[in-house]
């Protein structure tokens, strides 16, 4: 059966990271002191303390996905997504995939920050999956197989500045990715027993902004399935135990595709400045973007409610650029 793992720190007990699980509200820690995410699963067996350490609420809760690990991404892999974004139906071969820096990971309720400058701030729900072992070579999964790849399910939101992104030389996504608190997640890491694998395509997610429902989609749309985008992942990279792939957001992202965001791209594709400055003024005409004070909430869980990701909850803050003091 499917265990409910978190990622928290207690002020009670010295503040250390600990992980526990998840029993209804409370959180039982587990008996191990493990580093990492990869540690956690390698641990094998988990046995939890009859003695909580308290309500999920009153616990400062972590990322169950710890930086050691790193964070691949695909895009457009839901068909209304890849219509917002201007993406004709095509047979794409294995799909877009990038990285996300790790050092974007933040908790399920710490502050989303926009940084100096940043106009077009944009979320991204996601079923994020967790990596059982280590992947050196090329391997063909079938979906059958996934269960001994697979550790665990979690909630990402692969936060995007979007004029960064179109902004940038060669028009390239890291640092539009890979801000600070650019990707909430957790916060529960649900590890994954022999026969879970049906889980990972009867899941629901949803993403509200200030209340009102902006996402909402199945995992049975996804379109290049997990066991395909980790195969051909593999052909290219070597993966680990503790890696995270973000499986795709679905469509009602705040960007959309425009005739004018097409020319600002296209008519400045060798001038950085012009490019952002015109797409900017494309998308802003389209309607707002984050801002500070906005309230983001996720959830995924599957339609039944027995499986349940928890949610995340993060507020918008603008981001302070702190000056070092010198002697």
């Amino acid at each position: 059966m499917a265990r409910s793992i978190v990622r928290f720190r207690n002020q009670a007990d010295g503040g250390a990271p600990r992980w526990g699980e998840m029993k209804g509200e409370h959180v039982f820690p587990l008996g191990g002191n493990w580093q990492t995410t990869a540690e956690l699963i390698a641990a094998g067996e988990l046995s939890a303390d009859t003695r909580p350490a308290g309500l999920l609420s009153e616990l400062e809760v972590l990322a169950p996905v710890t930086r050691d690990g790193r964070l691949y991404c695909q895009g457009l892999n839901y068909s209304e997504h890849r219509a917002e974004s201007g993406v004709r139906e095509t047979n794409d071969g294995d799909g877009l995939f990038f990285l996300k820096d790790s050092g974007s990971l933040c908790g399920p309720r710490d502050p989303i920050f926009r940084p100096p400058g940043v106009q077009l701030l944009d979320y991204e729900i996601e079923l994020g999956l967790v990596l059982r072992k280590d992947i050196n070579s090329p391997v063909a999964l079938r979906r059958e197989d996934l269960s001994a790849h697979v550790a665990g399910l979690v909630i990402c939101n692969d936060i995007s500045a979007r004029d960064q992104m179109f902004g940038a030389p060669m028009m390239q996504w890291f640092l539009g990715k890979s801000a600070r608190n650019f990707c909430p997640c957790g916060p529960t890491l649900l590890l994954l027993e022999d026969g879970d694998v049906d889980l990972i395509f009867d899941l629901q997610l949803e993403l509200r902004l200030n209340g009102e429902v902006r996402q909402r989609a199945h995992t049975s749309q996804l379109m290049h399935l997990p066991h395909d985008a980790i195969s051909a992942l593999s052909r290219h990279v070597a993966l680990r135990s503790g890696d995270c792939l973000l499986t795709g957001t679905p469509g009602g992202v705040l960007a959309q595709a425009s005739p004018e965001s097409f020319l600002a791209i296209r008519d400045n594709l060798m001038d950085d400045d012009a490019r952002r400055a015109a797409f900017v003024t494309a998308q802003r005409a389209n309607g707002a973007f984050l801002n500070p004070g906005d309230l983001l909430e996720l959830t995924i869980r599957s339609p039944d409610g027995a499986i349940d990701l928890g949610a995340q909850r993060n507020v918008v803050e603008a981001q302070q650029i702190l000056q070092e003091q010198t002697a």
